[in-house]
């Protein structure tokens, strides 16, 4: 089994041209409706994150299943991120799952290390899925310094 891509193109907005979301599903079925999504955040000297900052680049939408295989571990590890939120100005201290988690370029590095490492001792179809996790956080790198993990379980949690 190798990982499923699919890639959603959203409208134009007055922010940026287009953006694209690429669905990543290995365990995952298409049915699957809860995600994880990683965006590179649009930073300027307005120090104040708008909307339109997560939507100014493309982002990466890993669905629940793998997520809670593949990547939940390492997100874990990660905690408390060495990136302060830039609303409130703390260290984030647990990932959060109904709100916005904030990883500044060390914590992507880390986070790539750890992905990485997991390639090397995983199966064929798992190494497929952390490539296409990694060569996005690559691309990400090369557009911002700071990036959010968000998700949509306020459904779940009714928050």
């Amino acid at each position: 089994m190798k990982p499923r891509i699919n890639i959603l193109t959203q409208e134009k907005s007055r922010y940026s041209e287009e953006h694209k979301i690429t669905e990543l599903r290995l365990y995952s079925n298409n049915a699957e409706t809860f995600y994880f999504e990683f965006r590179p955040v649009y930073v300027s000297e307005n120090v104040d994150i708008k909307s339109k900052d997560f939507d100014t680049y493309d982002s990466l939408r890993i669905y629940c299943v793998d997520w809670e295989k593949l990547v939940s571990p390492l997100i874990e590890a990660l905690y408390p991120l060495k990136c302060c939120d830039p609303y409130f100005g703390r260290v984030q201290k647990e990932f959060d799952l109904t709100g916005e988690n904030y990883l500044c370029a060390e914590d992507m590095r880390r986070l790539k290390e750890m992905l990485e490492e997991n390639s090397r001792n995983a199966s064929p179809e798992e190494q497929g899925f952390y490539d296409e996790v990694l060569k996005y956080a690559a691309w990400a790198e090369t557009v911002s310094g700071l990036f959010c993990i968000t998700c949509n379980m306020k459904e779940l949690y009714g928050t």
